[in-house]
């Protein structure tokens, strides 16, 4: 192999590391095809997650919506705070 000949690394995440491989010209046409058509899947799927979600708002009904119910409300809890004291003293310079 000569020095004047291309050279072709694919990275890519595997296990929270960074793979690096070495690929020949061949592979790197290969992989850059895979990679577009990759892409192109990607974006046809994510249209189709707006179609049917559209599609679910427009056509099938809504879940009831609770009603408010002013005047009985629910006791609070009595929460304790003592967690948050905490006492701050100046530094000296």
């Amino acid at each position: 192999m000569a020095q004047d000949e291309p050279r072709y690394q694919w990275s890519r995440s595997a296990g929270g590391k960074t793979v690096t491989v070495a690929l020949s010209a061949e592979q790197f046409t290969w992989m850059k095809k895979a990679v577009a058509t990759q892409r192109d899947v990607w974006e046809i799927l994510l249209r189709m997650q707006q179609l049917s979600a559209e599609y679910m708002l427009q056509n099938l009904p809504n879940s009831p919506r609770r009603k408010k119910r002013f005047g009985l409300q629910c006791p609070k809890p009595e929460r304790d705070f003592r967690w948050r004291t905490k006492t701050f003293t100046r530094r000296q310079a």
